[in-house]
């Protein structure tokens, strides 16, 4: 049975070689980074005290495993696979699926004052992972589909695709969108012989496979990536009169995975994770610095976290860098406490920022509202907060020896990014001694 395959599928499947390249209109890897900076935001406005410290948070989309189990159930309806597929992608488009899990333990070394500064120090040790999925269409072209080969199309063929590109153009209608088709009229053509007698072997078996789909076909695709960190090193917290700040140093072992998946590789049975074999993976040093300044009621800082001090091991002969990189992420924050007998309330505002996203990406606002009695270690808070597309409620229990809180973050904007925000839910526990 002849095997027909819409380029735009084949190419736009991308292997790990690949996976650097972003599509028009969505980039996965700047959604996850805003996001998880996001999530960052609300963990970093509930700090970590001075004790003994078990912390664990899960932020998840609803859907999410819906997708994953539609995503598992393709390959059941035996021969309409391609079908089922579609009707996936379609399910989903232009949404949005977010996952953050994360862990971590604190434990206490004892505080010193030198040079009339004050050292409280805590080692951290913890682990994060984080996945985000977008379902997005585009529209595209031959120049735009070539940028995109991928390894189903025989490698001998590839390089010369690409550097033929133009004068391939000019033969699909001839050929009824077939590229290979078009190839081997380029090559008996006037302008010469553009393949090898091996090449020309492997064209003519390939005729009839691999089609362009016409210029107005919208291609469905499932755009993923997913990070995992893991990281140990100490806190140092610094005060001295009014002025505070901290100096982590740390080492972070991070690996990441990025894949676009269409529906003919759905039907292909190639999962969400199937060719996640030789991940890549490094060690970086790094530190984070921060500085600010107290008064009795309003406090300001500003900090820059995940500075790259040296990298200390990778695998990159082997899998390539990592996407995500190390770039800085700076901090700007500002809040206000007022205390009325047991009842507190502090409303507060900043700003975060790394390259890969719009700096108004990182605005944020709200108020924490709380009954607290024993010094602060019993009690309830409700915190409302507000940044450029969710509103986030988050209510926390507080029982002395730890806490349990609930947020939900509802998005107020119908697109972000090409996108339509999802609802998030997430949960913390955290236990102090």
């Amino acid at each position: 049975m002849k095997q027909v395959l819409f380029a735009a599928s084949l190419l736009l499947t991308l292997g790990a070689q690949a996976a650097d390249t972003e599509f028009k209109g969505y980039d996965v890897l700047s959604r996850y980074k805003q996001i998880e900076d996001k999530f960052k935001t609300h963990e970093m406005l509930t700090p970590y005290g001075h004790d003994f410290i078990f912390n664990a948070n899960a932020y998840l989309n609803k859907n999410l495993f819906d997708l994953i189990d539609d995503v598992s159930k393709v390959g059941e309806d035996e021969g309409n696979e391609l079908v089922a597929a579609e009707k996936v992608l379609n399910k989903y488009e232009d949404t949005e699926q977010s996952l953050r899990v994360n862990v971590l333990v604190g434990i206490p070394i004892f505080s010193f004052k030198a040079w009339g500064v004050k050292f409280v120090p805590d080692l951290r040790l913890g682990a994060n992972m984080g996945a985000h999925l977008g379902i997005k269409s585009d529209i595209f072209g031959l120049d735009d589909i070539l940028e995109f080969v991928s390894d189903e199309i025989p490698t001998e063929m590839q390089d010369v695709i690409v550097t033929n590109k133009t004068l391939i153009d000019a033969e699909l209608a001839g050929c009824d969108r077939d590229i290979v088709c078009a190839l081997i009229a380029v090559d008996d053509g006037g302008s010469g012989p553009v393949l090898t007698a091996e090449q020309r072997l492997v064209a003519d078996a390939s005729e009839g496979q691999y089609f362009l789909p016409e210029l107005s076909t919208k291609v469905p695709v499932i755009h993923m990536y997913t990070k995992l960190d893991v990281q140990g090193g100490f806190d140092i917290n610094l005060y001295k009169n009014r002025w505070f700040g901290k100096f982590s140093l740390y080492g972070l072992h991070r690996t990441d995975y990025l894949k676009r998946i269409s529906a003919q590789k759905l039907a292909a049975d190639d999962g969400l994770f199937d060719d996640a074999k030789n991940l890549n993976s490094t060690l970086y040093l790094a530190n984070d610095l921060k500085v600010g300044y107290k008064t009795n009621r309003y406090s300001m800082w500003t900090a820059v976290e995940e500075l790259k001090l040296a990298t200390l091991n990778d695998n990159k002969d082997k899998a390539g860098d990592v996407y995500y990189g190390m770039n800085p992420r700076f901090r700007l924050h500002g809040d206000a406490l007022f205390k009325f007998g047991v009842v507190t309330f502090m409303p507060f505002s900043g700003i975060h920022y790394q390259a890969d996203y719009e700096l108004m990406d990182g605005l944020y606002g709200g108020a924490d509202w709380g009954i607290h009695v024993w010094k602060g270690r019993i009690g309830v808070r409700m915190r409302t907060m507000l940044d450029n597309e969710h509103i986030t409620l988050a209510p926390k229990l507080k029982f002395g020896f730890g806490h349990l809180e609930y947020m939900l973050k509802l998005p107020f904007v119908g697109e972000k990014d090409g996108v339509t925000p999802s609802a998030i839910h997430a949960a913390n526990f955290r236990l102090f001694f």
